[in-house]
């Protein structure tokens, strides 16, 4: 019984990480139906500020002009939010309720350092990226290169 199993001295639980990808095939119509409500569009990063990607890909995020709900994570279902997947170093893939201005935009340093300090603490346990380093945003809102100590202590 796992009641006196898990008192032992040196007694582990480990799930199959598997089960996470099970998880996230029941849940894909419900979520694809939302997802095809999207209005896409392609943020293009510069070349000399490369995206990250983690092992937690997707990201939702509050839109710029939106006022969060105090304590409220953003969702795939909210006209308020914005859900996007890096797909390359230089592209990022935006779902918006709104039709975007531009099918396809080039990103300012700012506007892709702010998405790889989402993407990063959005992470489960890894993030992937070229190189030595990314460039993110400090807690003041300045590029910095990166990761940072700040950012690793903010991703827990």
């Amino acid at each position: 019984e796992i009641t006196e199993f898990l008192p032992q001295p040196g007694a582990r639980v480990e799930f199959d990480r598997t089960t996470l990808v099970y998880d996230a095939l029941d849940t894909a119509p419900t979520i694809g139906k939302e997802l095809a409500k999207r209005k896409w569009s392609l943020g293009i990063a510069p070349a000399d500020i490369p995206l990250v990607t983690s092992d937690n890909p997707v990201v939702s995020m509050w839109a710029l002009d939106s006022t969060p709900p105090p304590n409220w994570s953003p969702g795939f279902g909210r006209v308020d939010t914005l859900v996007g997947i890096a797909l390359g170093p230089r592209h990022f893939l935006f779902g918006s309720a709104h039709s975007p201005k531009e099918a396809e935009f080039e990103m300012s340093v700012e506007h892709s350092a702010h998405l790889n300090t989402v993407i990063a603490l959005h992470a489960d346990e890894r993030v992937f990226f070229r190189g030595e380093g990314f460039r993110h945003l400090s807690k003041a809102a300045t590029v910095v290169d990166g990761p940072t100590d700040e950012l690793r202590i903010a991703a827990g």
